[in-house]
């Protein structure tokens, strides 16, 4: 497999006016190291608060988490993605699962660094159990932040995508769309 340094580009204006008919511009540049999932979420918020001050335009809050939604939706209809919005509109740490209420929780804050990313396909014919175990991970961080908990993860993915993971601590394999990236994290502080 080969890595990947993605930096991508948003055209928010073009998807923007598309959802709610309004073109406002503006030109921003925002550098990243982030998983593509959390900029992408991240960035859209802010252009989208950016379009409807700098433009004036008269939307509600409620109007703009629905118009981010239906660009999420159109854009990537993705459970991910559905679930970083639902945090950023609850400005919490979440567990989630499609189709049920977001349970908040406390989380370690966490400083992560991208170190690099895979190109994968996502598999739809995971056992149940594997399913399962794969739900139980986020449920197991929330009681308690384990490294044992982290090289369990990496190891899954190694097994179900040859993604190989260096046994360290500090470096985790995430969901990201289309890709499994890898990042770095550090400063665990609890909140």
């Amino acid at each position: 497999m080969r890595l990947i340094d993605r930096k991508p580009r948003i055209d928010i204006s073009k998807i923007f006016k598309e959802a709610t008919g309004f073109e406002c511009k503006f030109n921003i540049d925002i550098e990243n190291n982030l998983p593509f999932s959390s900029y992408y979420v991240i960035i859209t918020k802010f252009l989208i608060d950016r379009a409807i001050g700098t433009c004036e335009l008269p939307i509600t809050l409620d109007e703009e988490n629905e118009i981010m939604r239906m660009i999420d939706d159109a854009l990537y209809d993705s459970e991910l993605i559905r679930a970083l919005r639902t945090a950023q509109f609850m400005n919490s740490s979440i567990l989630y699962r499609d189709n049920e209420d977001p349970v908040k929780i406390s989380f370690p804050s966490l400083k992560i660094r991208v170190l690099y990313s895979f190109p994968i396909r996502i598999r739809d014919d995971l056992d149940n159990s594997i399913i399962h175990t794969l739900g139980m991970i986020p449920v197991k961080f929330s009681e308690k932040f384990s490294p044992d908990l982290v090289n369990l993860e990496n190891g899954l993915w190694h097994s179900l995508y040859s993604i190989f993971s260096p046994y360290t601590n500090n470096w985790k394999i995430i969901w990201d769309l289309n890709w499994a990236t890898f990042i770095e994290f550090s400063n665990l502080v609890e909140v």
